[in-house]
This record gives C-alpha cells, sequence and structure tokens, in this order.
C-alpha cells in the first residue's frame, strides 16, 4: 500500500458482530507483531479516535500500536525490527528502548540492514531466528553469546592471535601473521582499544601472579611492567632463536620456565638461564604447553602423549602405559588438585594418578583441544577444532564416574560467530578468563568473547511421525493402526525439524517389542521392520536439539498384525482338541499287522511277541502324525 495514502482500521469488540471505523488517514503500512505473531497492542492511543464521534463505551480497550509509514516485528529477545518504505531495516535492541524510541529510529541512529523486505515476508520462528525474504534471497538473523572483538584497521592482516588478561577485565591482545611483519598489541578494555608499538610477531602471551605481563615474540622475550615493555637477554645459545618461542610459566619461587619447542626448555631466575633448570628428570623433547595449578605444581606437556608434573623438587613422567591418550598435548588447566588434560585426539582429566578420559555425544566437539577454561562453578569451555564447547559440571561428574557415558552441552561454530578455527601449534592457550570473569577465545580470523553467566536455553524441535506403510500400502498415522494377515513390512518416517541448525539434529528410535534399545541415528531415515509375527506394536522415537541434548518429548504410534487363521488363538485351541482326540485312539492301537499280528497294550505298558512297548509306541506316533 502506498503510505501517501491514508489507511483506515476497523475493528470489532468482542461479542459484537458489527465493525466499528476509527480515524482515517492513519499513514500506516503495517501492525507491530510479536514473535507469535499477535498485533501488540496498548491501553491508550490517542491518534486513533481524536476526530471521531464514537462513543467511549464502544471503543476497544487496548488499540494497535503504529509507527508511521511503516510495520514491525517484536523478536524472542524484544528487540524491534522495523521495516520502513526505503530499502533498509531498523533494529532497535531491547536495551535501547524508551517511549519514542520506536517513532524517532532511523538509519543515522540505529542499528541498519541493506535489506528490502516484501510484504509479510517476515517471520520470528519458536528458535528465535529472524527470517526476511526480498529480491536477493531469503536472510536469517540470530542472536549469539559470542561478540566478536573489533580491532583496529593495523590488525586486520593477522593471522594469528594471543590474549592475555590484564587489570579491571581489560586484555592484551597481540596478532601477526605467517611472513613474519609486525603489529601493534592492543589493550581492550570494556569501552575503548589502545594500541602500542608491539614487540613484534608475538608467540606467546603470559600474565604472571605479580600482575606484570611476559611476551614471547620473533624478536624475543619481553616484560611489561608498569607500562614498560622491557627486553629479557635470552640464554646465550639461543640469542637468535626467538622464533622457536613456545609457551612460558612461573614456578611457585617467582621463576619463569621457558620452552623453545624442540630446541630445549630453560629455566629464568635471577636474570639467569638454566637449561631443564638444572634438572636430569625432565624429558628432552620439546614442550608444547606449560601450565602452573593452584597447588603451585608446574606441568610440562609434550608431544605423543607425554606429560610431566614438577611438584617442589620431584618430577614425575606420564605416558600411554599410564593411560594418558590425547596424542599432542596442546592444553592443560585446572583449579584444584584435578587437572584437565586437552589434545589432537581428545579430553582426560588427571586425578591422583590416574587418566579418566571423556567422551561427548559428537566425538569431533572434543578434537584439537587447545584452549580450556574452567569457571568458579565447575563448568568447562573448551576451544578445538570442533569450535567451542561448553560441558556443565554434572555433565562431568557423570562421565567420571561412568567411562561409556557421552557427555552433551552447548556447541558453537562458526554461526554462532566463533573466530576461524582454533590454533593447533602456537599461540596456544585459545581460551582464558578474563579478570572479571568473561571468556576469551582467539582463533584463526579473530578473537570473540562471551558472558558465562548468560546462559541461553535451547528450544528442542518438535518430532513427528511423518507416514506409516505396511507392505508399501499408506496409511494415516493413529493412535492404533491394523494391519492386514501376511504384512511382510512395516515402514515408519519420521522427522524434527531446526531452523537454526538441522545438520546437527540427531534421533533415536526403538519398536519395545523387538529392541532391546534405543537405535541412534544421524539423519531421520525411513525404519523398515520385516516379518513381524502378529501382535501389537509400540514405536517411539525422540530427537536432541542443536546442542546434542535428547528432549523429553517422544513421539509415537502404535500398530496392529491381524493373524491369519491359522495363527488364531481359536484354530490353535482346536488342534490341541484334535490331538488330544487322536491320541486317545493310540493308547490301545494294534501293532499286530507289523509284527506277527502281536498286539500291543500301550495303556498298560506291556507287550507280547515280539513287539516291544517302545517299538509299539514309536508306530503308533507315526500313523498318528501321518
Amino acid at each position: 500500500m502506498d503510505p501517501s495514502i491514508g489507511t483506515q482500521l476497523a475493528y470489532l469488540r468482542m461479542g459484537s458482530r458489527q465493525f466499528h471505523m476509527t480515524k482515517s488517514n492513519l499513514f500506516f503500512t503495517g501492525f507491530t507483531l510479536n514473535a507469535e505473531p499477535h498485533v501488540v497492542t496498548s491501553p491508550k492511543n490517542k491518534d486513533l479516535f481524536d476526530d471521531t464521534g464514537i462513543n467511549a463505551d464502544d471503543r476497544p480497550p487496548a488499540y494497535p500500536l503504529f509507527r508511521r509509514a511503516s510495520n514491525q516485528i517484536i523478536d524472542r529477545r524484544g528487540s524491534v525490527w522495523i521495516f520502513p518504505a526505503r530499502p533498509v531495516v531498523l533494529r532497535l535492541p531491547a536495551s535501547e528502548l524508551s517511549s519514542d524510541a520506536v517513532d524517532k529510529a532511523s538509519a543515522t541512529n540505529t542499528e541498519t540492514y541493506d535489506v528490502n523486505p516484501y510484504q509479510s515476508a517476515e517471520l520470528v520462528d519458536r528458535e528465535g531466528n529472524v527470517w526476511l525474504g526480498d529480491q536477493k534471497g531469503l536472510h536469517r538473523y540470530f542472536y549469539s553469546p559470542l561478540t566478536g572483538q573489533a580491532l583496529p584497521k593495523s590488525a586486520e592482516r593477522s593471522e594469528i592471535f594471543t590474549v592475555t588478561p590484564d587489570e579491571d577485565g581489560a586484555v592484551w591482545i597481540a596478532g601477526g601473521s605467517s611472513v613474519g611483519q609486525l603489529f601493534d598489541i592492543y589493550l581492550v578494555g570494556h569501552a575503548q582499544v589502545m594500541a602500542r608499538k608491539g614487540p613484534g610477531l608475538v608467540l606467546f602471551a603470559y600474565r604472571a601472579r605479580d600482575k606484570t605481563t611476559w611476551f614471547g615474540s620473533s624478536t624475543g622475550l619481553w616484560h611489561l611492567v608498569r607500562d614498560n615493555l622491557l627486553q629479557v637477554d635470552l640464554p646465550r645459545e639461543m640469542a637468535d632463536q626467538a622464533q622457536f618461542l613456545q609457551t612460558i610459566t612461573q614456578d611457585r619461587s617467582g621463576a619463569m620456565w621457558v620452552s623453545f619447542g624442540r630446541h630445549g626448555l630453560y629455566r629464568l631466575a635471577d636474570d639467569a638461564w638454566t637449561p631443564y633448570g638444572g634438572r636430569q628428570d625432565l624429558p628432552k623433547t620439546g614442550v608444547v604447553i606449560e601450565f602452573t595449578d593452584s597447588l603451585s605444581r608446574v606441568w610440562f606437556g609434550y608431544t605423543k602423549n607425554t606429560l610431566a608434573v614438577l611438584d617442589g623438587d620431584r618430577v614425575q613422567v606420564f605416558g600411554p602405559s599410564d593411560g594418558l591418550r590425547v596424542g599432542n598435548i596442546t592444553a592443560i588447566y585446572g583449579r584444584g588438585s584435578e587437572i584437565w588434560i586437552g589434545g589432537e585426539f581428545g579430553l582426560q582429566q588427571f586425578d591422583h594418578g590416574l587418566f579418566h578420559e571423556i567422551h561427548a555425544t559428537n566425538e569431533q566437539w572434543l578434537r584439537g583441544i587447545s584452549g580450556i577454561v574452567e569457571t568458579a562453578n565447575g563448568d568447562l569451555w573448551l576451544n578445538g577444532l570442533g569450535g567451542i564447547f561448553h560441558v556443565r559440571r554434572s555433565e562431568m561428574s557423570e562421565a567420571l564416574k561412568n567411562s561409556a557415558y557421552q557427555v552433551k552441552g552447548e556447541h558453537f561454530g562458526r554461526r554462532e560467530g566463533v573466530p576461524g578455527v582454533a590454533f593447533q601449534a602456537r599461540p596456544l592457550k585459545s581460551a582464558l578468563e578474563g579478570t572479571d570473569g568473561r571468556i576469551w577465545f582467539t582463533g584463526s580470523t579473530g578473537v570473540a568473547w562471551l558472558d558465562p553467566t548468560r546462559s541461553e536455553e535451547k528450544v528442542p524441535p518438535p518430532i513427528t511421525i511423518q507416514s506409516v506403510s505396511a507392505d508399501d500400502k499408506s496409511y494415516q498415522p493413529a493412535s492404533a493402526l491394523k494391519f492386514p494377515a501376511h504384512t511382510e513390512s512395516v515402514q515408519i518416517t519420521y522427522a524434527a525439524i531446526s531452523l537454526s541448525d538441522p545438520e546437527t539434529i540427531r534421533f533415536r528410535y526403538k519398536l519395545q517389542e523387538t529392541d532391546k534399545g534405543w537405535h541412534e541415528v544421524s539423519a531421520a531415515e525411513p525404519v523398515s521392520y520385516r516379518n513381524l509375527s502378529p501382535g501389537s506394536y509400540h514405536f517411539s522415537v525422540n530427537a536432541t536439539d542443536t546442542d546434542g541434548v535428547w528432549s523429553d518429548a517422544v513421539a509415537a504410534t502404535e500398530f496392529t498384525i491381524l493373524p491369519a487363521f491359522y495363527q488364531t488363538q481359536w484354530f490353535r485351541s482346536l488342534c490341541v482338541i484334535l490331538f488330544w482326540q487322536r491320541l486317545q485312539g493310540c493308547i490301545s492301537f494294534d501293532c499286530g499287522s507289523w509284527h506277527d499280528n502281536t498286539t500291543c497294550d500301550w495303556k498298560s505298558a506291556s507287550a507280547s511277541g515280539p513287539a516291544s512297548r517302545e517299538n509299539c509306541t514309536t508306530r503308533c506316533c507315526r500313523v498318528f502324525t501321518a
């Protein structure tokens, strides 16, 4: 409708059969709809009736909300999407709404999207996605708990990123590229990004207990103290090997353990470097990752399932024979005595000398873990090749009690804003916790963060039985179906739809009378049962949400395969009666025709002549069964 032409509004009061008209020339193109979608109303709207003679008692108790020359929808988070006449969409976040915010919204003061949707081509689905259709195609907008961190243009060429925390929730972010170009480092606070000249291509960043920051870069080892970036001399034999700097940690005495990968491990104390800390019991292979736990134990992760821990003056080394099975160790983290070990093949927990292997509903979510954060409430946040995986403490507790248990949790991939692929070599520690509780993630395309206290409840997909067929004849799904005798096969199709991420939905089904347990499948393919006996059957199926959590809702159908006449109970009863009658006639059967006219008194269990009781009985049975 041309907004320059006035619009009239008619309304029908509850219980009435006659429409009434409101003010003419309202100049609106559509209602404001909520996610259901229902018209959003307000108790007051003076513009509708200020020039009409309608009696106040005849007016409706609430009136629709309008905006001049546009229509609106409200999503499931309370944000308002405005569709004006010109080809742009405006969005007002719920946090920015005020009494006149919708009327004053424009492209200059509102979040905008270059979309010009067709009339009524707007939808808010049950999972919270906002769908818009225009000449370019179909557009989907959705909310993600991840917030991508914007960086200055000088970081646009970066291919690797590393993050370490600072005071008051701020973090230091450094970037670089594979060709070794030099970039600044950035102090990112809640409201600003401050850049300073960087120390080269940063390979690791580490916050020490004294709140100073260490950077390992292509130009050497640097120590940031009270805003002064100081270069630390490397060991003499490693002076020109800074490009091999791999990882760093601090022990209980304040000394720094610095790894140059396969080129060696050094301890820096009182400005003196000591190879391997002067210890002969540490493995001499390259240290990939280091971590100092809350008990001041220093952990060293190596390649090929090798782990060492320095506890005071004692070193323990663990390997495959001890149950370590994560491959190259790329992440170590823990808040207490329990330590989490992540690597290329999965996740394990180490506790009192034992390794506990963790399995997930999707094992790909535990591959290539290079970032682990355990929050104060015991939840785990993992960053790996499969994306970001959040597992609640209760799930991990169950997995530690039952080695076969598969943990489930929230999963975030690229469509949720995960910044590329988690690094597998360096810079490691691709997940860390800021001093304000936010969790930061790094990847091949940037840096993102989230607030772990804000959880999103996933909506389970509705699952339905689509069709039931018997011997290729289709039946309408009903509470009780009956199939004819001699039915050889029954086929059932089902479906569960997620518009957010349909490929992540998994299914399980069972036929109660024949299946011992659930059959899990990754796609909703038809299920066929063959050669079922006559009788009643109950089929059930349910699905997971996009995080692999099974829904409480189960779709079910019942069917009965009717028996043939010879499979009925009355026919079996008749056979028993006939058998008994024939058996009675066999009790005094004359076996003389086979044994020189000698009779066999089967009932009295005696025989005369050459016939024996055994032979006579056998003959009786042969005659009967024939």
